[in-house]
């Protein structure tokens, strides 16, 4: 095993070789969350500092940041894992069809 195997496994969807794995877009969906997250905590602080006292719009970009944060983590971290489960308990580094090409 070298470390093309392992990209390929954790890229390669174990269901269709044609598509991108679950736990690559897990992953991806928590990267995103954490840009949201920094994104949202720029603006406050720059928005505070441009146009003084405009805490209901900190609050609010505050308030969407947080939710979209959640939803991100969360709805990531469940198809990363199960993406990783899947791929564990098929117990085969791609779909049978990829190894063919």
């Amino acid at each position: 095993m070298n470390i093309r195997n392992l990209l390929t496994w954790l890229t390669t969807s174990s269901a269709d070789p044609a598509k991108t794995s679950a736990t690559l877009k897990g992953v991806l969906k928590i990267v995103i969350a954490k840009i949201i997250y920094i994104g949202v905590l720029a603006c406050s602080f720059g928005v505070a500092c441009a146009f003084g006292d405009l805490s209901w719009l900190n609050d609010a970009a505050d308030l969407i940041g947080t939710i979209a944060y959640g939803v991100l983590i969360v709805w990531g971290a469940g198809q990363g894992v199960f993406g990783l489960i899947r791929k564990i308990y098929l117990g085969r580094w791609a779909h049978p069809a990829a190894a063919q090409q």
